[in-house]
C-alpha cells in the first residue's frame, strides 16, 4: 500500500474491507439452531414421505446452507471496518487525523544542538501513523470479531506517545494533565508512583500551568547549584574582558543545554506514565472483546451439537410425537429464556457496548434456555416415571413449567459473564477519556 495514502482514501475504501469469509463466520450463530429446526419440521410435516429420514435430515441441513448464503451476502458490507463497529472507528479516524495535522506543521525545535533527536522522534511517529494507514484499508476478519480496532488503537497510541518528545510544550500539558485524574480513578498498579511522576515532569515542563494540577508535587531536593560555598582562598587571576564575555556565553549556553535535557527528561515521563494508561485502555478494551467472541464460539459449538444430536435421533427413526413434544419444550424453554434476557439487558448498563456483547448474550439466550428446557423435563420425567421410555410423551402444564424453569437457570451463566464484563467496562469507564 503506498505510504502517501491521502485521507480520502482511506474512507473511501472503508468498503473494501470486508471479507465473504468475515460474513459468513459473524452468520454461524444461528444457522445451526435453523438447520435443526427446519430438520424437525421436516420430519414432522413428511410422516409418510418416502425416504422420511434422510430426506428431512438433508432437506434441514440444505435449507440452512441456502439461508446462511443469503446472510451472509447481505452481512459482508457490515463487515468492513466502517461498520463492523461505527463507533470505533469514527474516533480512531479522528486520532489519525489529529496525528496526520500535526505532521504537517512540526518542525525542528530551534534548542536541538543534535537534530537527530526530533529526526528520530519524527520518524517514529511517521512509522506508526503509516502503519495505521495501512491498517485502515486492509481487509481482514479481524474487523467483524473486533480485535483489529484494539490492534489499530496500539498502533495510533503509539505515535501519540512518541509525539510528546517532539510537539509542543503548551500541547504537551494540554494532552498529559487529564492524566492526572484518569491515574486517580484507574486500578492501575502502582499508580501512585506514576501520579507522582506525572504532576514532577508537568511541573518540570509548565510551572506555571501546574497550579491546575489537582494536587501539587512533593519539593524538588535542591541541587548543588543552589548551595554556596566559602571562597576558594587561592582564587584564579581575574580574566580580561573578553574572556569574561566567552565564559558567561559558555555558562549560558550549559544552562540551556542543561535546561532541555531537564526537559525532554521530563518529556520522557509523560510518554511512560501516558503509555501505561494507554496499555491499560487497550488491554481491557481487549478482554471485554474476548469474552464476546469466547461466547459467540461457544452458541456456534453449542448449537452444532445440538444439530447432530437431532441429526442422529431423526435418522435413528424418533418417533414424531416425541420430536413434537421436545420441539416445543425447546421453543417453550428458548421464549422464556429470551424475555428474561431482554428484562436483564434492560436494566444494564449499555453505555460502552460497541462490541455488541448484549446482542451475543442475547442471540445465545434461546438456545441454551432451549436446551436446559429439554434437559429439564427429561431428568424430571425419568425421576417422577423410572420405568417410562418415552418422557416427553406426557404433554401437560407440569412439564411446561418444568420447561420454563429450566429455561431460566442459563441466567446464572449469563449474570457470570456480565459481571465479568461490567468489571471490564468499570475499567474502560476510568481511562477512557485519554485513550479517546
Amino acid at each position: 500500500m503506498n505510504e502517501d495514502l491521502q485521507k480520502s482514501d482511506i474512507t473511501s475504501k472503508a468498503h473494501l474491507t470486508g471479507l465473504y469469509t468475515a460474513a459468513f463466520i459473524g452468520t454461524a450463530t444461528l444457522i445451526p439452531v435453523i438447520a435443526t429446526l427446519a430438520s424437525a419440521a421436516l420430519y414432522i410435516a413428511l410422516p409418510q414421505f418416502p425416504w422420511q429420514k434422510l430426506s428431512a435430515a438433508l432437506g434441514g441441513t440444505l435449507l440452512a446452507l441456502f439461508v446462511w448464503s443469503l446472510l451472509a451476502l447481505s452481512y459482508h458490507r457490515s463487515t468492513a471496518i466502517d461498520r463492523a463497529d461505527a463507533y470505533s472507528y469514527n474516533l480512531l479516524l479522528i486520532r489519525l487525523y489529529r496525528l496526520e495535522a500535526w505532521l504537517d506543521i512540526l518542525d525542528v525545535d530551534p534548542r536541538l544542538s543534535n537534530k537527530q533527536v526530533f529526526a528520530i522522534g519524527l520518524n517514529e511517529v511517521r512509522t506508526f501513523v503509516g502503519a495505521a494507514r495501512r491498517t485502515f484499508v486492509q481487509p481482514s476478519p479481524s474487523w467483524m470479531s473486533a480485535i483489529g480496532y484494539v490492534n489499530l488503537s496500539r498502533l495510533l497510541h503509539r505515535a501519540e506517545e512518541a509525539l510528546i518528545l517532539i510537539e509542543p510544550v503548551d500541547a504537551v500539558f494540554v494532552d498529559a494533565s487529564p492524566e492526572e485524574i484518569n491515574l486517580e480513578n484507574s486500578t492501575l498498579e502502582n499508580k501512585d508512583y506514576y501520579l507522582m511522576t506525572l504532576r514532577r515532569a508537568l511541573k518540570r515542563l509548565d510551572p506555571a500551568a501546574a497550579i491546575y494540577l489537582m494536587m501539587q508535587p512533593p519539593l524538588e531536593p535542591p541541587s548543588w547549584q543552589d548551595f554556596s560555598f566559602d571562597p576558594d582562598p587561592n582564587p584564579r587571576p581575574t580574566l580580561d574582558a573578553s574572556s569574561q564575555k566567552e565564559s558567561e556565553e559558555e555558562r549560558k549556553r550549559i544552562k540551556s543545554n542543561e535546561s532541555f535535557n531537564a526537559e525532554m527528561r521530563a518529556r520522557t515521563m509523560v510518554r511512560e506514565v501516558k503509555s501505561s494508561l494507554n496499555r491499560s485502555f487497550d488491554d481491557q478494551w481487549e478482554k471485554l472483546i474476548r469474552v464476546r467472541n469466547h461466547l459467540l464460539r461457544m452458541t456456534i459449538l453449542t448449537g452444532l451439537v445440538l444439530y447432530i444430536l437431532t441429526e442422529i435421533a431423526l435418522i435413528s427413526g424418533i418417533q414424531v410425537s416425541t420430536l413434537l413434544s421436545a420441539t416445543f419444550f425447546f421453543l417453550i424453554g428458548a421464549a422464556v429464556g429470551l424475555f428474561s434476557r431482554l428484562y436483564e439487558q434492560s436494566q444494564v448498563d449499555t453505555s460502552i457496548d460497541n462490541i455488541r456483547l448484549a446482542v451475543a448474550r442475547l442471540m445465545a439466550a434461546p438456545l441454551f434456555s432451549g436446551l436446559a428446557a429439554i434437559g429439564g423435563v427429561l431428568v424430571t420425567q425419568k425421576l417422577a416415571t423410572p420405568g417410562s421410555n418415552n418422557p416427553f410423551e406426557v404433554l401437560n402444564v407440569f412439564n411446561i413449567l418444568i420447561a420454563a424453569t429450566f429455561g431460566l437457570a442459563p441466567n446464572l451463566f449469563f449474570n457470570a459473564i456480565q459481571r465479568q464484563a461490567d468489571q471490564y467496562k468499570t475499567n474502560l469507564k476510568k481511562v477512557q477519556t485519554s485513550a479517546y
